[in-house]
């Protein structure tokens, strides 16, 4: 991974030290040296528009609310292949915990899964990724 910036000359180099930094960083995650991920699939989001994020299980919490994981990951599913990806999305667990808790009063909680005995919330996906509205298409 690369990082591009213009330099003073007008000419394009490479900021090769803030790229390698990254570059190691996702190289650690996958490798095991920057702890632990938590993946999760929906396959509902093109319908719903929506990521169901579990938080509890037969009365007591799972998912996101339990997690001891350092990262938590989302792929959003293929609609016409569920066992391929259209996004994965990678949060600091500590940190979509707090982005959640700043809109938990707003979000839709349902039942679901096995024997809908899931507690999720429903976050819209312009939510789930909190970006200015232009940037992201639909």
């Amino acid at each position: 991974m690369s990082v591009w910036v213009q330099s003073e000359h007008g000419d394009w180099d490479i900021a090769l030290e803030l790229g390698v930094h990254h570059e190691k960083r996702v190289r650690a995650l996958f490798e095991g040296d920057d702890g632990t991920i938590e993946v999760k699939a929906d396959q509902m989001w093109h319908t719903t528009g929506n990521v169901a994020v579990e938080y509890r299980f037969r009365g007591k919490p799972s998912g996101l609310s339990s997690t001891k994981a350092k990262w938590w990951c989302v792929v959003l599913t293929n609609k016409d292949d569920p066992k391929q990806s259209d996004m994965i999305i990678l949060w600091e667990t500590k940190k979509l915990k707090k982005h959640l808790r700043v809109m938990m009063h707003r979000l839709r909680k349902v039942s679901g899964g096995y024997r809908q005995a899931s507690r999720l919330l429903l976050v819209p996906l312009r939510e789930f990724i909190p970006l200015p509205r232009e940037t992201l298409v639909g």
